[in-house]
């Protein structure tokens, strides 16, 4: 998750979408996140059990601000998003019926919707010889770098098949290799053949480490150690 979120960050500060203002923005946004919890701890003491579920109310009102502000700063609204769930996981442990609502509001609306939304700017009217060869050369080159990058690493300090396990993982790239792809689309940095392609490696690298993981559905953590 970490190096998922590393890499969203930065697509904003490679492609030099960074000034004065939106650095404002960005203090803006962490200043909520460094609040947000606070409020939140005597907000859900206060008044928790209440008929018109405030605390609900403020985790959507924290969320949708953190979005208008990441719409502002040019950046992914997963970042600023996935930051506050750090922030706010201990105090939604403590009160259990709240994380389930909300889990149940983020998998069964918000999440589909997103994924609802980058499917329908698939256009699959311009896929043609050179966008297929296109996704082909990417499907490859990100399968490979990412499996062997991978691998070479847990080697070092688990077994080889521990490290095959982790290189299949790590390429299971679904949802945040979308939340790339339509950031780069959304901003017009790809067009939309590249995000056609993508969009393609994204799904089929999934697809394909998904296969090969079902090798490991019956080996045990001792075994991966």
């Amino acid at each position: 998750m970490i190096v998922d979120l590393l890499s969203v960050v930065s697509l904003t500060l490679l492609l030099g979408l960074v000034d004065v203002s939106i650095t404002l923005y960005v203090l803006a946004a962490l200043g909520l996140l460094f609040i947000a919890p606070r409020i939140g701890r005597w907000l859900f003491s206060k008044y928790k059990g209440n008929v018109v579920e405030l605390e609900m109310k403020f985790i959507l009102f924290v969320l949708l601000s953190l979005a208008v502000i990441s719409e502002r700063v040019y950046a992914s609204e997963v970042v600023f998003v996935f930051i506050a769930g750090l922030l706010f996981s201990t105090l939604l442990k403590q009160h259990g019926t709240l994380e389930e609502k909300l889990r149940g509001i983020v998998f069964g609306f918000m999440s589909p919707l997103f994924f609802f939304k980058a499917g329908t700017m698939v256009d699959l009217k311009i896929m043609n010889f050179e966008v297929l060869m296109i996704t082909v050369t990417v499907i490859l080159l990100a399968f490979a770098s990412k499996f062997i990058g991978t691998y070479s690493v847990i080697k070092r300090v688990c077994n080889p098949k521990f490290a095959s396990f982790a290189g299949f993982l790590f390429n299971y790239r679904l949802t945040f290799g979308i939340i790339a792809s339509v950031f780069g689309f959304k901003y017009r940095l790809i067009n939309e053949s590249i995000y056609l392609a993508l969009m393609g490696t994204v799904l089929l690298t999934s697809i394909i480490s998904s296969i090969f993981l079902k090798r490991f559905q019956h080996v045990t953590p001792m075994e991966l150690e």
